[in-house]
């Protein structure tokens, strides 16, 4: 089963503004949700009405839902 990603236009944004470095290395991780949605290490956020959840990728966190 695969699954589409889609980043909204705020996120979007937000990405352009991190280091270069970090660019590619979030970018992937957020394509490989595709293929995964739950992979290892991901933690469903607690306390809100909307089932989020976020992976980490260096100090920066991809919160997603699915």
């Amino acid at each position: 089963m695969s699954y589409s990603v889609r980043v909204s236009e705020s996120a979007a944004k937000e990405i352009e503004l991190l280091p270069k470095s970090e660019i590619p290395k979030i970018v992937s991780k957020n394509e490989r949700l595709s293929a995964n949605p739950r992979p290892a290490g991901c933690k469903r956020l607690v306390g809100l009405p909307e089932k989020l959840w976020r992976i980490r990728s260096g100090n920066y966190r991809i919160v997603y839902s699915y």
